[in-house]
């Protein structure tokens, strides 16, 4: 048994020496445009086709495997729609978007309603 830990630990210290093996940060994009958050947060409301209004969560860094480098969450205004849609983005474009699993923390955000991107009359 002796043998058997030594014969691991000895591999394991020889790998720590390996050249060009050295940890690099991850160097996110910029932060994509307000204007964009709202965008494609209704477009994404629109494609679920979910009743009542969108409303968005603040938006925040992916994390470990999600599909971009920010990410906001949409949800339905709608007391019976419990279902809730994550947003991706990376270099101020839409990457991905899907219905939100644990790792995209959607659950206990605040939302708040998304602006409508379509144009509005000058009220009178």
């Amino acid at each position: 048994m002796r043998v058997w830990a030594a014969v691991l630990c000895t591999g394991l210290a020889a790998c720590t020496g390996i050249g060009g093996a050295e940890f690099v940060p991850v160097q996110r994009t910029a932060a994509p445009d307000p204007s964009l958050l709202n965008a494609a947060a209704f477009d994404e409301f629109q494609k679920t086709k979910l009743s009542g209004n969108p409303q968005v969560s603040a938006l925040r860094e992916a994390s470990g495997p999600q599909p971009g480098d920010w990410v906001v969450c949409v949800k339905s205004d709608a007391p019976d729609q419990t279902a809730r849609y994550a947003i991706f983005f990376r270099n101020n474009e839409v990457v991905a978007a899907r219905r939100a699993v644990i790792i995209d923390k959607c659950g206990g955000d605040d939302y708040r309603q998304v602006e409508s991107p379509l144009p509005r009359w000058p009220q009178h």
